[in-house]
């Protein structure tokens, strides 16, 4: 099924391959990061898999034990050629994966699984894109200023 998502983003039309739960992502690991991020790069410009976004929901949510609580973003992370991004709400969730969808990279989209009930925001209904690459600032520091990822970004707002 992503060896399909890669071959159709080559393509040149849009992919989106969901993958029921993050654990399952490792059987496509080779896929994904030697084929998918790097063809563009090996083929010397000429092919690319862009326009091809994976939805991963990742994170354990109380109930999933060993195989449904996975969180392999890292080993993503550090990947030439995939952006990998995780959203800390809906709205920027609608705002990523709108631009994942356009940009010319292959991206993985892990979200959170505690985020999916427990916030409740008003998504606009037009379109927009959030800027991939660029972290958000909540709440600034005074001697520093912490970093919150994706799932644990509630924590910004509690003193």
């Amino acid at each position: 099924f992503h060896s399909f998502a890669i071959g159709v983003a080559n393509t040149g039309a849009t992919a989106i391959a969901e993958i029921q739960f993050a654990d399952y992502i490792f059987p496509s690991f080779d896929q994904i990061v030697n084929e998918a991020a790097k063809y563009r790069y090996r083929s010397g410009g000429l092919f690319d898999c862009g326009s091809l976004t994976f939805r991963v929901p990742c994170g354990a949510v109380g109930h999933g034990a060993l195989y449904h609580s996975q969180s392999p973003e890292a080993y993503f992370a550090h990947t030439p050629g995939l952006r990998v991004v995780i959203p800390r709400g809906p709205i920027k969730a609608k705002g990523l994966i709108l631009a994942c969808i356009r940009d010319p990279n292959p991206c993985i989209v892990f979200e959170p699984k505690t985020l999916y009930r427990a916030v409740v925001e008003e998504v606009p209904t037009e379109y927009y894109t959030s800027q991939l690459g660029k972290a958000d600032i909540l709440r600034h520091g005074k001697d520093v200023t912490p970093y919150w990822l994706g799932y644990t970004s509630p924590c910004a707002n509690k003193k």
